[in-house]
């Protein structure tokens, strides 16, 4: 490894919303995302001293989330 390698700085933008609501004891949660807005290819990570010159690993393209929280008291 010379640290002759580098990678610009990127930012992504997320977006993110979520509903809270109560269905008797049970408080629910629904929420949804969409993850690297713009679609940009970037470098999620980069391994340390790696010596085949394969440094970054790429990060994940545009992608959604959805999903539901339920919590009941006890």
């Amino acid at each position: 490894d010379l640290n002759t390698a580098a990678a610009a700085g990127q930012g992504v933008f997320n977006l993110r919303a979520r509903q809270p609501f109560k269905v008797g004891p049970v408080g629910a949660e629904l929420f949804a995302a969409v993850n690297n807005l713009a679609d940009r290819a970037y470098s999620g990570s980069v391994i340390v001293n790696q010596a085949q010159g394969q440094f970054y690993e790429p990060a994940l393209p545009r992608h959604w989330v959805l999903g539901l929280r339920l919590a009941a008291s006890l």
